[in-house]
């Protein structure tokens, strides 16, 4: 009888010394083992936002394949069976070929993409509205989008797709 009333306090005592003789030092792989004493944990780690911002409006930044990309703003009404406004994006250039210009621009529950005219490609609108996908016909009428990255001006009906039974109208400006 007296060894079953010694073995779990064998056990609470040796639970005790484990979980009190842990080891406070920091794992050598640990963020705080890393931090030097002049940083500010408040702050995050890498970049700061200015160095961000430097990069990103630098307008002949190339990131490989011939591909270059330009913060944009935007000025775009979409009226019709779908409504809404898009205010800011971006502006990609390409010259390995497709489109010579992509932009992408967003509003709340939309994103319109816009293509230039380039290698066997035409200029075009796509509008992502939800789980609805509209588009221009490919060379529509009222798509001066500039194929140097710059911007576009819209005046463009699109369709749902597939079945074309609905549809609204983007109208506006891209400036990159």
């Amino acid at each position: 009888m007296r060894l079953r009333l010694t073995l779990p306090a064998v056990v609470a005592v040796l639970a005790a010394l484990l979980v009190g003789c842990g080891d406070d030092a920091e794992p050598s792989g640990s963020d705080s083992a890393q931090t030097q004493p002049d940083d500010d944990p408040a702050e995050p780690a890498g970049e700061t936002d200015d160095e961000a911002e430097d990069q990103t409006d630098t307008p002949d930044q190339d990131s490989g394949g011939g591909v270059s990309g330009l913060n944009c703003a935007a000025d775009l009404e979409v009226t019709g069976d779908v409504t809404g406004t898009l205010e800011g994006g971006t502006g990609t250039t390409n010259s390995a070929g497709g489109p010579a210009a992509f932009y992408q621009i967003l509003g709340e529950d939309l994103l319109l993409s816009v293509y230039s005219d380039g290698d066997g490609f035409d200029r075009s609108v796509i509008l992502q509205a939800g789980a609805e996908t509209y588009g221009s016909a490919p060379g529509a009428a009222g798509l001066d989008v500039a194929e140097d990255g710059t911007g576009a001006e819209l005046d463009v009906d699109v369709e749902l797709v597939p079945s074309g039974d609905r549809t609204a109208h983007v109208a506006g400006s891209i400036t990159c």
